[in-house]
């Protein structure tokens, strides 16, 4: 389940952590309690973010910050043949 969610925070573009409704109560707490234990997530905004060290889990490696806000705005359509 924790694989799930840090793959599932990894795809989102905010890198929140949502957990599934599916997962309930002392489980849901245990899981969470685990992600903030290993550096995983960090509590933000009343929800919880994927650390780096999350997104490496996840998918391999953090996206750059940076980049990721301004990369859809500096990309140009390719010329049409």
């Amino acid at each position: 389940m924790e694989t799930l969610l840090l793959r599932t925070a990894a795809r989102r573009s905010d890198g929140r952590v949502i957990p599934p409704d599916t997962l309930r109560g002392g489980a849901r707490d245990k899981v969470i309690a685990a992600l903030l234990q290993r550096g995983w997530i960090e509590p933000a905004d009343g929800g919880r973010l994927l650390t780096d060290a999350g997104y490496a889990v996840g998918v391999g490696q953090a996206p750059s910050r940076r980049r990721a806000s301004t990369d859809c705005m500096s990309r140009r359509p390719s010329a049409i043949r």
